[in-house]
């Protein structure tokens, strides 16, 4: 497989992951209560995998795909945080709505199958970064669990 090719299939698996990203970022903004100061903050971060995803649409040089990896690897670390406090701070007890993600109905039980897929995506950034062939590295879902069962620890 050559640069070009390599660059393709990376851009091709970064689309899918920002994708995924930018549902979890709506899906918690449906979550949250109209008058919550976190919906600023769920917005803004499903606006900017909005944008990043619209940048992995197009044709990406190597260098402009490393700048992509870059963004998307602290938008997503700081999106992990974001997701974490929610957890700890206010979601679990202060809302009853559920979130449709992957048959998950508890709000707890969603946001932890998205902060593991998040997981995976971080793996799969530092890996790509550290240029290892993204066709070998773990697609969302496929992965081993971030931590022993599966679980997020908070």
């Amino acid at each position: 497989m050559n640069r070009e090719q390599a660059v393709n299939g990376a851009l091709i698996r970064q689309r899918e992951w920002l994708e995924m990203a930018e549902g979890q970022a709506r899906c918690i903004l449906g979550l949250l209560d109209q008058d919550s100061v976190e919906r600023d903050t769920a917005g803004h971060f499903s606006m900017v995998y909005g944008g990043l995803l619209e940048q992995a649409k197009r044709g990406l040089s190597a260098s402009a795909m490393s700048q992509l990896n870059l963004l998307a690897f602290e938008t997503t670390r700081q999106f992990r945080a974001f997701m974490l406090q929610l957890l700890r701070e206010h979601l679990v007890n202060r809302t009853d709505k559920q979130c449709a993600l992957g048959g998950k109905t508890e709000p707890d039980e969603a946001i932890n199958e998205m902060l593991h897929e998040l997981d995976i995506y971080l793996a799969w950034l530092r890996a790509v970064m550290a240029g290892e062939p993204s066709d070998l590295l773990p697609r969302r879902g496929r992965a081993e669990p971030a931590q022993p069962g599966g679980a997020v620890l908070v």
